[in-house]
């Protein structure tokens, strides 16, 4: 390669790598402002874990990015090669992060739409049932508790109740009768529903899809596509890092 080869390649290279980089900064706080909305917005809490990975791997790239930017700018070979670096080493624990995340995430069932469940449990049978096989299996009440019920004016079912107790528990005035003590289970059912990949092996899967049916919100609404609009900007993000990637060290390998 002559000088003036070089010279040209360099020069397109050094643009190609500064426009790359503004468009990455671009990104990043597009990215940071998304993860920061996906974080704290509860109707999207199937997304949280990408909202908090998002802003924090966002933040992170752009303090590496403004060592590329004075690497490009200021044309310092030594930089360039750190910054490639840190964008090899930022790419694959945010490829693998975002990956954990998407193989780990389950189907999540609101809160919100738990709530409107209790209203049918003595209307709808199907509701009762799950409600029931679901607090009976996984030694839990109500949503988030057994106060669930009561608030919604509702009697504490049988199924919250259970016979013996090994621990110095108080039998509780809602299961107990004149012949019988018994016992109230205290915790929720939210997070052994929601937290898991799988629908709790207790919950049959006929009667889960049939639930979760039940449990969509009772006026219609437009498909949200927040996933896959996660999913996209995803792809243009690591892209562009690749293109940053191989410019700087192209960049690097012409002024060494």
């Amino acid at each position: 390669m002559t000088k003036m080869d070089k010279g040209k390649t360099y020069g397109v290279t050094r643009e190609i790598l500064i426009s790359c980089l503004i468009c990455q900064i671009l990104t990043n706080i597009s990215v940071m402002a998304i993860g920061a909305c996906l974080a704290v917005d509860p109707k999207k809490a199937e997304l949280k874990g990408h909202g908090f990975i998002m802003l924090i791997l966002s933040v992170m790239f752009l303090c590496i990015l403004a060592a590329g930017s004075v690497g490009a700018i200021g044309e310092h070979y030594c930089i360039l090669l750190l910054f490639a670096g840190l964008m090899v080493v930022g790419f694959l624990v945010g490829g693998l992060t975002h990956l954990m995340v998407f193989l780990t995430s389950g189907p999540h069932v609101p809160y919100q739409q738990l709530h409107l469940s209790l209203r049918d449990y003595e209307n709808i049978k199907t509701v009762n049932n799950i409600w029931d096989s679901t607090q009976e299996q996984g030694k839990c009440c109500g949503i988030t508790g057994p106060q669930d019920w009561l608030a919604a004016n509702m009697k504490i079912p049988s199924s919250c109740c259970y016979a013996s107790s090994d621990t110095d528990d108080i039998p509780s005035e809602h299961c107990s009768n004149e012949n019988e003590k018994r016992y109230l289970y205290q915790k929720g059912c939210f997070k052994q529903v929601n937290n898991q990949r799988k629908p709790p092996a207790f919950i049959f899967k006929t009667d889960y899809m049939e639930f979760e049916s039940l449990m969509k919100p009772r006026k219609k609404k437009k498909r949200n596509n927040y996933k896959e609009a996660v999913i996209y900007v995803m792809v243009f993000d690591y892209l562009s890092k690749i293109i940053c990637i191989v410019a700087a060290l192209t960049m690097a390998w012409l002024l060494w």
